[in-house]
C-alpha cells in the first residue's frame, strides 16, 4: 500500500535522527528531529497525510526528551515520565533509556520507576510465547532482556546485590532462550563479578542456565568436514 508522500519525508528525517542518536551525536540528532516535528506546512495533505503529521509530532516529542535524558539533562525527567505515562507502549524503551542515563551520570530514579511498578510486574510475569506475533515477541524479548541487564547494573550500583543478581539471571534466561549472544556474555560477566553475593538458589539457576548456553553452542557447532553447520 502506497503511503502519503509526507510519510516518506518524515521517515527520512526520523531515520537520520536515529542514526545520529545511535552514534551518540545528540546535537545533530536533535536537528533532524526538528525536521519532522511539525509538518503541517506540507502541501497536499489529505486525511491520511494529517495522521502521519500528527503521529510524527508525537514521535518528535518523545525523541526530543529521550535525547535530553541521554545527554544527562535531569531537568527533563519529569516531562519524560509524563510522556511515558501518556504513551504506555513506550514504557519499556523509555525506562531503559532512563536507567542507562542514571547509570552513566550517577543519579537514582527509584521514585520514577515505582510509578511503573505494575507495568513492569506484568512484563516479568509474561511468558515469551504469549506475545502476539513472531516479530513482536522477539523484539519485546530482546528489549526486555536489555532492560533487565541495565536494571541489574543499577541495583549493583546501589549495593542491592540480591535484586541485581535476580535481574541478571532474568536477562540471562531470556537471552539463552532467544540466543542473544551479546547479552549472554554480559550477564555471565555480571554474575561472575558478583558471585559471592549469590544465594544457593541463584547459584543453582546460574549453573542450569550455563548448561543451556553450552547446549546452544553445540546446536550451532560448525562441522568443518561437511563445510557447514550441524
Amino acid at each position: 500500500m502506497i503511503k502519503p508522500l509526507v510519510y516518506y519525508y518524515a521517515q527520512g528525517h526520523l531515520l537520520k535522527a536515529s542514526c545520529y542518536e545511535f552514534q551518540g551525536r545528540y546535537e545533530e540528532s536533535k536537528q533532524w528531529i526538528e525536521g519532522y516535528a511539525d509538518l503541517s506546512w506540507f502541501e497536499g495533505l489529505d486525511e491520511e497525510g494529517w495522521k502521519v503529521v500528527n503521529l510524527h509530532r508525537v514521535y518528535a516529542q518523545g525523541n526530543r526528551l529521550c535525547i535530553e535524558i541521554k545527554m544527562g539533562n535531569t531537568s527533563a525527567i519529569y516531562e519524560y515520565i509524563t510522556y511515558l505515562r501518556e504513551h504506555p507502549d513506550e514504557t519499556l524503551e523509555g525506562l531503559n533509556t532512563l536507567l542507562e542515563s542514571a547509570n552513566r551520570f550517577g543519579y537514582f530514579v527509584d521514585a520514577e520507576l515505582e510509578l511503573f511498578n505494575q507495568q513492569l510486574k506484568r512484563f516479568w510475569e509474561l511468558a515469551p510465547e504469549q506475545w502476539d506475533t513472531h516479530y513482536r515477541k522477539h523484539f519485546n524479548a530482546f528489549r526486555f532482556a536489555s532492560f533487565c541487564k541495565v536494571y541489574a547494573e543499577y541495583y549493583f550500583r546501589k549495593g542491592d546485590y540480591p535484586k541485581g543478581l535476580g535481574q541478571t539471571l532474568h536477562c540471562l534466561q531470556l537471552s539463552v532462550d532467544n540466543s542473544y549472544t551479546e547479552h549472554i556474555i554480559g550477564c555471565m560477566a555480571l554474575f561472575e563479578q558478583h558471585r559471592n553475593f549469590a544465594t544457593p538458589e541463584q547459584q543453582q539457576l546460574y549453573q542450569s542456565l550455563c548448561l543451556g548456553v553450552r547446549a546452544n553452542e553445540k546446536n550451532h557447532a560448525y562441522d568443518h568436514s561437511a563445510g557447514g553447520y550441524l
